[in-house]
């Protein structure tokens, strides 16, 4: 068996800093692809061929000033559509490693973090729809099992413009997501060809960080009504928790269960190295993260953890955020009697669930 494991990295992330936080090791059996996230300079030159600028003169400079606006301006928007289809080029570099002539059973992984999830991971299932939809399908193929990871996706200000869905019906609009892994399945003629992982964030305060409606509608049809294998994760108090550490909050957890270390054992389990008990790492990161919004309404919350889930703690020259702080909804939901103990049930919050 080969595996092949392709990760869409966020806005303003490196896929050398993907690389180092998973920090596995190819093989012949495992195959890995890193992509570099929207608003970084190796995303914008694989979407477009910059002008060579004469060496040392003002127009350098001033090619150089817009091409910072213009990466400035994708890390605060990131939706620009030639940009994140330079991403599906990754893809397909990572087929040329199945040998036709001695894989007959291969398994991709393709996986990704905020706008790398919403629009990195939602254009290739858009993509491998698209391909099915021309009679281009997987049947026949040594692809036998495609896992799908989203993580914590968000479209950006100006929403998810990629999918190109303008054709279909309005209840296939719905749930895009669901329609689109079932067609791709059924046309291929392979029962079971999907499986999905949805790890979403417990909170973020800034509005425009809210989570993607169209793996919020799979996530609501899923927990209904089960078609495709599917696992729901929620952890951290910021966006990027479970792939930066700084944005973990590490305060608040103890040894294995946190964030970060959920992210990293759930791919070795899906590349099928040794990995942690995930029901154990995800029960304790569960009951601290749930201890903690209990704390908040006491008024003995984590200093850290108060300081660190407002608007203001997220510092930026270009973009100015909205949102409520994490205590303020906290104490809100309880003084509308909602007793402590139950703030385990499900609250939406900024399209987020606090709990699943």
């Amino acid at each position: 068996m080969k595996k092949l494991f392709l990760w869409y990295s966020g806005t303003g992330t490196t896929a050398e800093h993907m690389r180092n936080f998973f920090n596995i090791t190819a093989s012949d059996t495992i195959k890995i692809a890193y992509v570099d996230g929207l608003g970084t300079e190796n995303n914008r030159t694989e979407s477009q061929t910059l002008s060579n600028n004469q060496t040392g003169s003002w127009t350098e400079w001033l090619m150089g000033f817009f091409r910072k606006t213009e990466l400035l301006h994708d890390q605060a928007y990131g939706y620009k559509e030639k940009h994140q289809l330079a991403q599906l080029e990754h893809y397909f570099k990572l087929l040329e490693e199945i040998d036709p002539e001695k894989d007959n059973h291969v398994e991709l992984i393709i996986g990704g973090h905020s706008r790398g999830a919403a629009a990195g991971v939602l254009g290739f299932i858009t993509a491998l729809y698209s391909c099915c939809k021309e009679g281009n399908t997987l049947e026949g193929s040594p692809i036998k099992k495609i896992r799908i990871l989203g993580v914590d996706p968000v479209p950006g200000t100006k929403g998810n413009d990629l999918l190109g869905l303008e054709s279909e019906t309005a209840e296939f609009k719905k749930n895009p997501i669901l329609n689109m892994l079932n067609f791709i399945e059924s046309s291929s003629k392979k029962e079971n060809l999907f499986s999905v992982i949805y790890y979403a964030a417990r909170f973020d305060a800034r509005n425009e960080f809210k989570a993607d409606d169209y793996w919020l509608n799979f996530y609501k049809s899923q927990l209904l009504n089960k078609q495709i294998d599917t696992e729901f994760y929620i952890g951290g108090f910021r966006h990027s928790a479970m792939v930066f550490e700084d944005d973990e909050i590490s305060s608040l957890y103890n040894g294995n269960a946190r964030p970060t270390a959920l992210m990293k054992e759930l791919v070795k389990r899906e590349l099928g190295l040794p990995c942690a008990n995930i029901v154990t790492l995800y029960n304790g990161l569960t009951a601290t993260e749930l201890t903690a919004l209990s704390n908040l309404a006491n008024d003995t919350g984590n200093t850290t953890l108060i300081n660190r889930t407002n608007k203001n703690s997220y510092g930026s020259a270009s973009v100015v955020y909205t949102g409520s702080s994490l205590q303020e909804i906290v104490k809100k939901i309880t003084a509308n009697g909602t007793k402590k103990s139950e703030l385990n049930k499900a609250n939406l919050i900024n399209n987020r669930y606090l709990t699943l």
